[in-house]
């Protein structure tokens, strides 16, 4: 006897031979659930990381900055800048 269309969502086997449930389906939902949740997390955390490279930057082209005025203004070039040289033989 041929399975009925009105029983086949009560684990009947198909006439292909595989057994259809509904649990099938509301698997591959919970899946699709769980797919989308983990990419969620995944750019929340990739949003993170890039915040706080941002920051780290940040700081560190402050730190730059503040040594690059730190250094001495060049003494002015004079007559006698870059005609002397030193040998050693």
């Amino acid at each position: 006897m041929r399975p009925r269309a009105d029983n086949i969502h009560e684990g009947s086997n198909s006439p292909f031979g595989r057994k259809h449930t509904m649990d099938s389906i509301s698997g591959s939902t919970e899946s699709l659930v769980n797919l989308g949740t983990s990419m969620q997390d995944a750019q929340l955390k990739n949003a993170l990381s890039v915040r706080t490279f941002k920051k780290g930057l940040d700081a560190q082209s402050k730190a730059a900055i503040s040594l690059i005025e730190s250094i001495p203004p060049v003494a002015p070039n004079t007559a006698q800048t870059g005609q002397q040289i030193d040998l050693m033989a």
